[in-house]
């Protein structure tokens, strides 16, 4: 999420920090929960600038609440100004906020800490579908800006969590809490990320996935709307999934911000990356075998004038990326046998994206947009960026953007020579 800019929004999430600790109370022990349609997490990191949009989503949260379709549960990591920081979990019922155990001090850039949110969350409230929502600021595969990378950014420690970090989690969760199960979605209230890489390592753990390709308001997600459903009726994982894009883009197409978010189907990813991978290996085969031709359709394909690009400029629109290269494989100078490989893989590429997302949402400003970003380096390819699951092994895109940014530099010291 971005940091708010508007002072009154501010000081209207200091009036709600004083009522979220007037109604806050300790439960004394009882009988263990009813199992219900749903669990709702929210993992919420806001020991931050994002503080103040962390009592604002709690107030839209109790204008729901907890009911006979949903439990909606709050792990909440904060530091309010003049206060000690706090952890605390949280159960939100229809105005007002019930607090379970003792208020720690906890980090939300370590393991150990999702780890017992998300313990909490399904061992206490039983459910037959489980959905768990990152909170936070977010950086995607990388962050130039942050220094670092991942999501959940603990001001406190400077710590924060990776791909893998997420990925450690989610394997303990799913062994030993809900075996032979997923997550029926994750969601990111996070910026930047909706990307193959950060799908590609959910994927083993998770049905769904909600996130966005550009920065996210402070505000985030519309609590109310995207939960006001559950009033009535328990909604199925994509429908749930769909809510939160619709009143996203509602929020924000009245406010004229600039937003992406997508609803992304896990289960098909499969395929968009088994024919990336296609795409990229026949990509650095024709550039290893010196074919400037393809060299100058890969800039082109990722020049931001052709494509589009996001806060972070060295993620680019997938989907974009695909369509540059199509148009310009008849200028490629290949084989005929080369060029109907690379268009059928292409081809393949393009529909397994479109199956794989779901719904997804923009401004005017990000109309062509396919819903995933990917990683492509402006001039080196970042040694983060080899850390993340999605890297690991052989992968022929890591291959092809080390190639191609070894040909970049060749021509440009060819050019300066």
């Amino acid at each position: 999420m971005s940091n708010p800019i508007i002072s009154l929004i501010s000081s209207i999430g200091l009036l709600f920090s004083s009522a979220a600790h007037a109604d806050t109370v300790t439960p004394t022990p009882g009988a263990p929960l009813a199992k219900k349609p749903w669990t709702f997490v929210i993992y919420m990191a806001a020991d931050n600038s994002l503080q103040p949009d962390a009592d604002i989503n709690i107030e839209q949260l109790k204008k729901i609440g907890s009911n006979n379709n949903i439990n909606i549960l709050v792990h909440l990591n904060t530091k309010r100004p003049g206060e000690q920081k706090i952890s605390q979990k949280l159960v939100i019922h229809n105005g007002s906020v019930e607090q379970v155990g003792p208020t720690q001090s906890l980090d939300s850039g370590k393991e150990e800490t999702l780890l017992e949110a998300l313990t909490w969350a399904v061992t206490s409230f039983p459910a037959d579908h489980y959905a768990v929502d990152l909170w936070n600021h977010g950086a995607g595969p990388l962050n130039r800006y942050l220094g670092c990378r991942g999501v959940c950014y603990d001001d406190s420690t400077n710590s924060y969590l990776t791909d893998v970090n997420v990925k450690n989690v989610l394997d303990q969760i799913i062994t030993h809490y809900l075996p032979g199960k997923k997550f029926d979605f994750i969601a990111f209230d996070a910026c930047l990320m909706a990307d193959i890489e950060i799908a590609y390592s959910l994927q083993p753990y998770a049905h769904l996935v909600v996130s966005s390709q550009e920065t996210v308001p402070g505000l985030g997600f519309d609590y109310t709307n995207a939960l006001l459903p559950f009033k009535k009726d328990a909604l199925s994982p994509r429908d749930f999934g769909l809510s939160i894009v619709k009143t996203y883009q509602h929020a924000y197409d009245v406010q004229q911000e600039d937003y992406t978010l997508s609803l992304v189907n896990l289960d098909q990813l499969t395929p968009l990356v088994t024919a990336h991978k296609s795409v990229a290996q026949l990509l650095n085969s024709f550039l290893k075998a010196n074919n400037i031709a393809v060299f100058d359709a890969i800039a082109h394909a990722v020049d931001p004038v052709n494509v589009v690009h996001f806060t972070e400029p060295t993620y680019i629109d997938l989907g974009g990326f695909y369509n540059n290269l199509l148009g310009s494989v008849h200028s490629m100078k290949l084989t005929a046998v080369q060029t109907k490989a690379l268009t059928s893989a292409l081809s393949a590429a393009k529909k397994a994206l479109a199956r794989s997302v779901i719904s997804h949402v923009n401004s005017r400003k990000f109309a062509k947009t396919s819903g995933l970003s990917i990683y492509f380096p402006d001039n080196t390819v970042e040694p983060s960026y080899l850390n993340l699951i999605w890297a690991q092994g052989s992968n022929p895109w890591v291959d092809l953007i080390q190639t191609y940014v070894s040909e970049e530099e060749s021509e440009a010291a060819a050019t300066t020579a």
